[in-house]
């Protein structure tokens, strides 16, 4: 079975009752965690997640968050020549879609792995997405 790579949409409408893609969301982590396939996603991500949880649910929902993830979820450390090949897919993208999204698109290609999202930037990326 195929790694899964877990993004930013896929993570926060975890947290978020108020999300429109909540329910949706927690199936199919539930499905993934009883198949038990491995899941992944990267600091990047986790940053932006984090971020986003703490400036619209506040820091007790981060609180909860993170350690709801532990031990489940692998996080995916960039270094610095994983960082230089982002700015430049971002380059040759012209920003038409993030830098974290850009990370995003490299480790999904490079792990062969499926994208659990519901960003349509990624979608159109042509990655097999579970959403």
């Amino acid at each position: 079975m195929k790694p899964i790579f877990i993004d930013t949409s896929a993570l926060y409408a975890l947290v978020s009752r108020n999300d429109r893609f909540h329910e949706k969301a927690k199936n199919i982590y539930m499905n993934l965690i009883d198949e038990g396939r491995v899941l992944y996603t990267s600091a990047y991500v986790l940053v932006e997640t984090i971020a986003l949880i703490h400036s619209r649910l506040g820091f007790e929902v981060v609180r909860k968050f993170m350690k709801g993830i532990e031990n489940i979820i692998e996080v995916i450390y960039i270094d610095e020549k994983l960082h230089k090949e982002i700015w430049r897919l971002l380059e040759d993208k012209e920003g038409q879609i993030s830098f974290v999204d850009c990370s995003t698109v490299l480790l999904v290609k490079q792990m062969d792995a499926e994208l659990f999202a519901f960003d349509e930037d990624l979608k159109r990326e042509g990655f097999k997405v579970l959403c």
